[in-house]
């Protein structure tokens, strides 16, 4: 396995273990979706600060300032609509749904790209896009609701950020790259907010160590996708996350003790898992 690989498939077992703690602190009634991303993302940029010192953001290239530009804007986006679909959408549920990131980002690189999808590929996309249908079927019909569109929204945005991430790469010293999309988002959503930085401590009290603990695991998790993405096409990168898929489905099952609608939620996880396996393999 080449070192982009392991990095990628690294990557997934800290988002797998990051999308929990987010889950099991924001499902509370009383936490603010807004409050944790302002948090999460001044947090990560606190831990990557350090690095600036050896690896200054100073590219030369504006097209490089551009690429940032545009990454940390849709991160910004990403991290509004993400937290908050984390708070309301369950863990298993949620997982799933956000494998349209796989179709989304499939589709970018045959149109911008390109690339020409084989069969394999098709009917694993196929499966995928059957997970998240299944998801919507109430017994009788096909219903889409607004929350599950968002999340399915809020993946394409992620799909089109890993290609925006890779291309900023080429004029960015990694580290210093995930701390600059760690802060502006942060700097972004904080304006959104507006609310007063204590307020956002606030809102968080008795769960800051949890919030701590994700900046830690998410925080490192980004500097390995950042490092795949140097070594392997983003495609590739996308397609390693799928690990995360059952690690996500099963926690969410057992240690956040989600289980509303089991039954078609662990058909969505095996239609969805036997899509990212036709995919990798």
């Amino acid at each position: 396995m080449a070192i982009g690989e392991i990095a990628g498939s690294l990557a997934a077992l800290g988002s797998a273990g990051s999308s929990l703690i987010q889950r099991k602190v924001l499902r509370h009634d009383r936490t603010s979706h807004l409050s944790y991303a302002v948090l999460y993302n001044f947090g990560g940029a606190l831990v990557l600060l350090p690095f600036l010192y050896y690896y200054p953001p100073i590219p030369t290239n504006p097209a490089g300032w551009l690429y940032a530009g545009i990454a940390t804007t849709l991160w910004a986006i990403i991290g509004v609509l993400g937290f908050f679909n984390t708070k309301k959408v369950e863990a298993p549920k949620l997982i799933v749904l956000k494998r349209f990131k796989v179709v989304a980002i499939a589709a970018m690189s045959v149109f911008f790209l390109g690339e020409v999808l084989s069969p394999q590929k098709i009917g694993a996309l196929l499966l995928i896009i059957a997970s998240a249908l299944l998801l919507t079927y109430d017994g009788k019909k096909l219903k889409l609701d607004r929350q599950s569109l968002l999340v399915l929204f809020t993946a394409f945005l992620t799909a089109g950020v890993v290609i925006a991430d890779k291309a900023a790469l080429a004029y960015f010293p990694l580290t210093a790259y995930a701390f600059i999309v760690f802060l502006v988002p942060g700097l972004l959503v904080f304006g959104y907010a507006k609310t007063s930085f204590n307020a956002h401590l606030t809102n968080l009290s008795g769960l800051k160590r949890w919030v701590a603990a994700d900046v830690l695991v998410d925080a490192a998790t980004y500097l390995l996708i950042l490092f795949a993405l140097q070594n392997l096409s983003a495609t590739s990168v996308v397609l390693l996350q799928e690990l995360s898929l059952p690690l996500v489905a099963v926690g969410g099952i057992v240690l956040l003790r989600e289980k509303r609608d089991l039954k078609k939620v662990a058909m969505a996880v095996a239609l969805a898992l036997a899509g990212s396996v036709l995919l990798v393999i």
